[in-house]
């Protein structure tokens, strides 16, 4: 598990070398860009609510292994998106209002 959440955070890319990590919270963060964490591909449970700036959650569809998803108070995510992302993480529990 690393714990992040509410850390004024808006630069992950540090993050796209632990690739064996299943948990990750970032919660309350200023992230927008997700890509730098597309390859984390055996994370299980992913909180990103309350990030002020994601908008774009394509890169997250590689994220096959993902149980729990929690996009929670993301102004910016258009429920188009969240659909889709739901349709290519079939296993995922995704939590977005």
């Amino acid at each position: 598990i690393l714990d992040l959440r509410s850390n004024e955070i808006n630069n992950i890319a540090v993050l796209s070398g632990i690739s064996k990590l299943r948990e990750l919270q970032l919660s309350g963060n200023f992230i927008g860009n997700l890509f730098p964490i597309s390859n984390l591909t055996n994370l299980e449970k992913l909180d990103l609510s309350w990030n002020k700036k994601t908008s774009d959650i394509f890169p997250l569809s590689r994220l096959t292994n993902l149980r729990m998803l929690d996009l929670t108070g993301n102004q910016h995510l258009k429920f188009s998106e969240v659909t889709a992302l739901r349709k290519a993480l079939p296993k995922a529990k995704i939590q977005w209002d």
